[in-house]
């Protein structure tokens, strides 16, 4: 004999349903930027950007003798680079 449905299983399997339906929804295309006639991927785009901020700022550091006082300078500088790609995405993708 199956036993009843508890509250929780009963609204489970639609709302599991309707996340599936919505993740999927959303695959229509990669977001793509027409640059001199050639599509690249925006997040290519904003990784290159974000590369550029960090030696940026490796070099002011540098300039001004700083560099020296950065603790684990290549994980400071790899997080730096992944935050500013990561706020170029939010400011340039609408």
């Amino acid at each position: 004999m199956p036993h009843p449905r508890s509250a929780p299983d009963r609204w489970l399997v639609p709302a599991g349903a309707l996340l599936l339906a919505g993740c999927l929804s959303s695959c229509n295309t990669a977001p793509t930027q027409s640059i001199l006639g050639s599509f690249f991927p925006s997040w290519m785009i904003c990784f290159l950007i974000g590369a550029i901020a960090s030696v940026a700022v490796r070099l002011i550091l540098s300039a001004v003798g700083l560099a020296r006082a950065v603790p684990a300078a290549l994980l400071v500088h790899l997080i730096l680079a992944v935050a500013v790609s990561f706020a170029v995405w939010l400011l340039w993708q609408d």
